[in-house]
């Protein structure tokens, strides 16, 4: 089966992707503590494993996941699962890294990614939208330099709509972004009087 596909720099990418936020267990669960440990409980290696089979199998060729998630609490699988699902599959499922830079340090994130055979990365949308907030501008360009300085497609997510606009403004030139596109009125929604200033 085959999908279709677009292009970003030399990556051809199926018109739908994989995420990874059940793999890693992940999820808008609020107070129903045990979401995360039952999804991480059921994606065992192999399971991850099968689930980008199956999406090779339907035409998908491309997954975001991230590297070391903090939301995984140490058990982040997806790089080494990654290698495994290469080295015992054949699999050829590319990945685009979500990665987390900050001030001190932006590239051990990003070099793990590159290392692991990642096609692109991504600044995390929480680190974007805190480095706007704060007007931590300069911050944007070193990263995407450095990300495409070792051969990837570069890109930021962000939740708030004041990222791909200053980043616009600024003048800082990325491959990608990836937003979030929905309302904010569903259960597991942070409740509006505890969110921060200017929606981020």
């Amino acid at each position: 089966m085959s999908l279709p596909v677009g292009r970003i720099g030399r990556v051809s990418i199926s018109r739908l992707i994989c995420g990874s936020n059940p793999i890693i267990g992940s999820a808008h669960d609020r107070d129903l503590i045990y979401m995360a440990a039952l999804m991480r409980h059921y994606f065992t290696d192999r399971k991850i494993m099968d689930l980008w089979q199956t999406c090779e199998q339907c035409g998908i060729n491309t997954m975001i996941g991230p590297v070391n998630s903090p939301a995984a609490y140490g058990e982040d699988p997806t790089m080494r699962v990654y290698g495994q699902y290469r080295k015992e599959r054949g699999g050829k499922i590319q990945w685009i890294a979500q990665t987390y830079p900050d001030a001190a340090d932006l590239t051990s994130s990003i070099q793990k990614a590159v290392d692991n055979g990642a096609v692109g990365a991504f600044i995390l949308g929480n680190i974007a939208d805190r480095w706007v907030q704060l007007n931590q501008i300069d911050l944007f360009a070193e990263t995407i330099e450095f990300i495409r300085k070792n051969g990837l497609i570069a890109g930021t997510a962000g939740h708030a709509l004041e990222v791909p606009m200053t980043l616009q403004k600024a003048g800082i030139d990325v491959d990608f972004y990836m937003k979030t596109l929905h309302g904010d009125n569903y259960w597991s929604a942070t409740p509006e009087a505890e969110r921060p200033a200017k929606g981020l």
